[in-house]
């Protein structure tokens, strides 16, 4: 089993797309598919689940897990998701 620093250094050493290949299959086999990537001005936030809708704002929407840290790129983000993975677990 490996450490989450071993995990994340692993990670690392893939490109974007391998990276959103494999958060896709997580969500698919740990959350009915859900996935939610939120790109803000300055992070990059990814959480496994639907976003949820805020009942009364002009089509806004808060990612689930929103306490989860920003990453400054999206691919720190996606690694974040893959190594916390969902902390209600």
């Amino acid at each position: 089993m490996l450490t989450k620093a071993e995990h994340a250094a692993l990670l690392r050493s893939l490109a974007v797309d391998r990276l959103l290949q494999l958060v896709t299959l997580e969500a698919k086999r740990r959350h009915d598919g859900h996935m939610t990537i939120v790109a803000l001005t300055t992070q990059y936030q990814v959480a496994f689940g639907p976003p949820t809708l805020s009942p009364g704002s002009a089509g806004g929407a808060s990612a689930p897990r929103a306490e989860r840290p920003g990453a400054p790129t999206l691919k720190e983000a996606l690694i974040t998701a893959m190594v916390e993975g969902d902390r209600r677990r």
